[in-house]
């Protein structure tokens, strides 16, 4: 499943993109997030902290937008600091 977690406006939360940014991460594969990129138009090159289960991909407020329109999961970030810590017990 992929997930989206809630948008940073400008000036608060990570720096990523000057008009605000989320991350966009998975539970299952690399391949399932790298597909997905794919249908935004990411590069694979973009990926980043590569190896489950912190790899992520940054979007902009559009790219989160036409994620969700394709079926990402809207979650917070609590949600996937809960999953990584999870994996790495």
């Amino acid at each position: 499943m992929i997930f989206v977690d809630q948008l940073f406006l400008p000036g608060r939360g990570p720096s990523c993109f000057r008009a605000g940014c989320c991350h966009m991460w998975t539970d299952e594969s690399t391949a399932e997030l790298i597909a997905f990129a794919g249908r935004l138009g990411l590069k694979t090159g973009w990926l980043q902290d590569t190896g489950l289960p912190s790899e992520h991909f940054d979007l902009t407020v559009g790219r989160r937008a036409r994620a969700v329109r394709l079926g990402a999961v809207e979650a917070t970030s609590r949600d996937w600091v809960a999953k990584w810590r999870g994996a790495k017990r």
